[in-house]
């Protein structure tokens, strides 16, 4: 006899809370009823991005509206099952999704999420990057001028994904010999950082603390305690010799934009992530989700169960085993104008998604949102959400969970392309650079015979304040603007506008996510310490995310957190086979 299937609640529905869904709701053996708990009204992974509007997409046809129309199901009902109907699916490919924020992805870093996509059968192109260097006068607040001076003086550089294009463009406004000077400068010390990658490992700083025991067992010894420390980004950089020069103008603002954070919070992350992220992706191309991560997002949940408008307020573990869930549900509330809509001989009741639509196009009624607590009894709980929620939902880590940093991070879509003027144009009339193409990588698809061309990247850096942002052209006339540092973008010109949270690395951060996620040593001498503080999978709760590993926080790291919980759980992952 079977024994009784496992129910799993997952709070959150990002890459690693739908990957681990996948993965056990398609266990061979069949032993978990899996339920998503999501707070928003659709699926979050997805939820950020970008339908272009029609008369702006490269695939669409005839005139359109400027919209914000998201991926989801918009319905306000609060269980269902996720499907894709075929319908649904041929319309998304008449449109054109812009992923917020961008989830572009390097072969050698994110070896599991290739392997992911490929056996979920999602395309993937391989775009050429160039990217645009150029600093703003911080001197001046004035916005006209700061969007005159980076057009007309601040670009520096430009620079080719897996330098492509050699020799570089040069920029108008740079002469000759300026431009030789720059380049040669910048080839000696991109080579002496790269030597150092490989052959300069980060420091693992050990501090021993010393302690007099006062507790009623001890008879007053000392006990010393052992920490480690990791070496910052700041310290290392410092311990290469790498100049200011070279760390400001060219190093920071291309590693900032892809974590999406200030130079300061960057030279605070581990040089350990820094550097494994150099080597890894070292000559290694770069790829792009055909369709969006929709695309991805729409195989992973066929056929989850999930829970829309659920507000999860605690995850507690019961002494036998299982796992209490508290949420707070966000339902619908039908109140009408006329008595002819009321349901139940009259009486208001909360309505299903449908019932609610129908009453509202007939007699004009109104929603009420209705808030109530809900809990229910599972037998593990899956917590896929940033460290800061994790604190206020899961009181064993509480403490911890102030201590790894996060940021607002905005992207914007909008047409003001004043501050990119000069420099696109430049390469819009670059033969070099129009003439590259994409290159369509998938093993689960037939290759494009024309795909994108090179995609532009403009990157500004106030180095005033230590902030750089990204200017991402679009194919279709679209400008997607990500950290934005200052408010310079025209509001008549903005088409959508996203903020998310970002996941930072400190060297206490670092700390606590190995002492969650790393297994326990086997000398007795550290047994002790090593089970200090909550484990993941303790009282049947795991923690997934992109932050739930040592390394950079992106996506491998929700694939590799998802993997941890299916082997702990005994789960085949048929694409790490």
């Amino acid at each position: 006899m079977k024994p009784p299937r496992q129910r799993v609640a997952i709070v959150g529905s990002g890459m690693a809370g739908l990957v681990a869904g996948y993965l056990l709701a398609n266990d061979k053996e069949g032993r978990f009823d899996v339920e998503v708990l999501e707070m928003q009204d659709r699926l979050s992974l997805d939820s950020a991005s970008y339908t272009l509007p029609r008369e702006f997409s490269r695939s669409g046809t005839g005139t359109g509206t400027r919209n914000e129309s998201r991926h989801g199901d918009g319905s306000t009902q609060n269980s269902a099952k996720h499907r894709n109907a075929p319908e649904e699916i041929e319309k998304e490919r008449e449109e054109e999704r812009v992923d917020l924020p961008m989830r572009a992805f390097a072969a050698g870093y994110y070896d599991n999420l290739r392997k992911l996509y490929s056996h979920l059968g999602v395309q993937f192109d391989e775009p050429r990057f160039v990217y645009s260097l150029s600093t703003l006068d911080s001197t001046d607040d004035d916005t006209a001028t700061k969007k005159r001076t980076a057009t007309k003086g601040g670009n520096y550089f430009i620079h080719s994904s897996n330098n492509h294009i050699l020799p570089p463009i040069r920029p108008a406004g740079l002469s000759i010999a300026r431009w030789v000077v720059e380049v040669a400068y910048l080839l000696f010390w991109y080579t002496w950082f790269t030597l150092a990658a490989f052959f300069i490992r980060p420091r693992t700083i050990t501090t021993k603390t010393t302690t007099r025991q006062k507790d009623f067992y001890s008879s007053g010894g000392l006990t010393t305690t052992t920490t480690h420390s990791s070496e910052t980004l700041r310290s290392y950089l410092a311990r290469i010799f790498l100049p200011n020069y070279y760390t400001t103008r060219y190093f920071l603002p291309l590693m900032s934009s892809v974590t999406t954070c200030t130079h300061d919070e960057l030279l605070d992350f581990p040089a350990s992530d820094i550097v494994a992220y150099a080597r890894r992706t070292f000559r290694r191309p770069h790829y792009t989700v055909r369709g969006g991560v929709r695309q991805a997002e729409g195989k992973l949940s066929a056929g989850l169960r999930v829970r829309f408008g659920a507000r999860v307020v605690s995850v507690t573990s019961l002494e036998d085993g299982r796992v209490k869930v508290r949420w707070r549900s966000t339902s619908k509330k039908v109140r009408t104008h006329t008595s002819s809509a009321r349901m139940n001989g009259g009486a208001s009741a909360s309505a299903s998604a449908a019932e609610y639509d129908v009453a509202e196009r007939r007699v004009g009624a109104e929603a009420e949102e209705v808030e109530e607590v809900l809990e229910e009894i599972y037998d593990k709980a899956i917590i896929a959400v940033t460290p800061d929620v994790v604190g206020s939902i899961f009181e064993p880590l509480v403490r911890e969970m102030k201590d790894i940093p996060t940021t607002s991070v905005q992207s914007v879509v909008h047409q003001d392309f004043a501050r990119i003027g000069d420099c696109s144009t430049q390469l819009r009339r670059n033969p070099r650079f129009a003439s590259r193409t994409a290159r369509s990588s998938s093993s689960s698809s037939s290759t494009s015979a024309s795909g994108p061309v090179s995609a532009a990247i403009h990157m500004y850096t106030n180095l005033r304040t230590g902030k750089t942002e990204s200017i991402h052209e679009h194919l279709s006339s679209m400008l997607i603007t990500t950290y934005p540092i200052d408010e310079a973008i025209d509001e008549s010109k903005i088409l959508h506008r996203a903020t998310f949270t970002r996941v930072l690395r400190s060297p206490r951060s670092r700390e606590i996510v190995n002492g969650i996620f790393r297994p326990q040593v086997n000398s007795r001498r550290h047994i002790e310490e090593s089970r200090k503080g909550w484990k993941n999978g303790d009282g049947n709760v795991y923690l997934v995310g992109g932050w739930c590993w040592d390394g950079m926080v992106m996506l491998e790291g929700c694939i590799v957190s998802a993997i941890r919980v299916a082997d702990a759980l005994g789960v085949d992952v048929p694409w790490a086979r």
